[in-house]
């Protein structure tokens, strides 16, 4: 009879690896299993992968026999291919892998009994230890969603609700989806080492699961709200730059006019009047430069002021999310979206060479 002791790692090792090692009537076909077509052929091959994978992991080369039950389980899948993959699966540290396949193979034992796989009461306690071991090592996710609806985490379908088992994860965070015909339920969660999280993903009426689905699509669409604090930035960063030119303008105005008192004060008491010299066109000049300069800094700063204005207005009447778009399966009813909201529409900003402006668009 096997006995497991708890100790030394090698001894237990070695007890895992006697668990392999069992009769070859213990690898009866599980009723409906995949393998259940095979050929007489194919099946000697598959148990033949088997024997490999048994001598292969009790040399400690574990990927290496992992490979070889999961060849022979794919043709031919015994009552004992979950077990051997999970031992496997085990001592590589694949351990959400490793709870999957022991608690299936625990669960057929419970319902076939342990003679079924070749397995004693305390065979059976073994796998059941290395099954609580993988467990502590990762996450789980009591998922319940609608019945009917495809169950989806990070990608990967775990088939259709109502689901038979806890969902094993790696420990963190985790990205659980219900695909219904009516759209996609989505819930984020953390879950640690150990623990069994509750996901709850229900639809308890039609706008509910309308606004879920607006939740996503937006969620997903970053262009919008980046597209909203590009204009923003925009905008604010061409009235600091106008700002700046108005008051280099100004300066530069001020400037030339001191030139152009200094200059006049070296001219004769008529100043320059009937005068033609080079004093004089020094003088008309200055003035000209200072009265250009002047005009830019007026417009200069009046732009400022117009990009400030619009950048202002467009944060406070441009919204965060889409509030116009219409969610799948809302209906028009009179003007006003089934979600009811009414007719929508936004501000926007009109800019063109010379002019600049608000303008409203939207739906009616």
């Amino acid at each position: 009879m096997l006995r497991f002791l708890s100790s030394p790692r090698h001894v237990l090792a070695g007890a895992i690896a006697a668990l392999l090692l069992v009769p070859a009537a213990a690898s009866a076909q599980t009723p409906g299993a995949g393998g259940s077509g095979a050929s007489t052929t194919a099946i000697r091959e598959a148990e033949q992968r088997f024997e490999e994978g048994k001598t292969l992991f009790s040399q400690r080369r574990y990927a290496d026999a992992r490979l070889k039950f999961e060849q022979a389980c794919a043709v031919h899948r015994t009552v004992n291919c979950p077990k051997n993959l999970g031992l496997a699966e085990f001592e590589l540290g694949q351990y959400v892998e490793a709870t999957t396949h022991l608690r299936e193979f625990l669960q057929g034992v419970r319902v076939s009994g342990p003679a079924a796989a070749g397995l004693d009461a305390e065979g059976v306690a073994v796998i059941q230890k290395k099954y609580t071991d993988a467990f502590m090592h990762c996450g789980h996710l009591e998922v319940s969603a609608p019945a009917g609806a495809t169950v989806v985490v990070e990608g990967r379908n775990l088939g259709t609700a109502p689901l038979r088992d806890t969902v094993d994860v790696p420990a963190g965070d985790h990205t659980v989806e219900a695909h219904t015909d009516r759209g996609i339920l989505r819930q984020k969660v953390t879950v640690a080492q150990g623990e069994v999280a509750p996901v709850k993903l229900s639809e308890p009426n039609a706008g509910a699961q309308v606004k879920v689905d607006a939740d996503s699509l937006r969620a997903d669409r970053p262009g919008h709200s980046s597209a909203r604090t590009v204009v923003l930035v925009s905008l604010y960063g061409a009235a600091l730059l106008a700002t700046g030119a108005g008051i280099g303008l100004t300066l530069h105005a001020e400037a030339r006019k001191g030139d152009a008192d200094d200059r006049r004060g070296d001219l004769p008491s008529n100043g320059c009047t009937g005068v033609s010299s080079a004093q004089c066109d020094d003088l008309r000049s200055l003035r000209d430069t200072y009265d250009a300069d002047k005009r830019w800094a007026t417009a200069a700063f009046i732009g400022a002021g117009v990009f400030a204005a619009t950048a202002t207005v467009m944060f406070f009447v441009w919204p965060n999310t889409v509030n116009n778009e219409r969610p799948a399966g809302s209906k028009s009813t009179g003007g006003r979206t089934a979600d009811g909201g009414g007719m929508k529409g936004r501000v926007v900003p009109m800019l063109a060479p010379g002019l600049g402006g608000l303008g409203y668009a939207g739906t009616f």
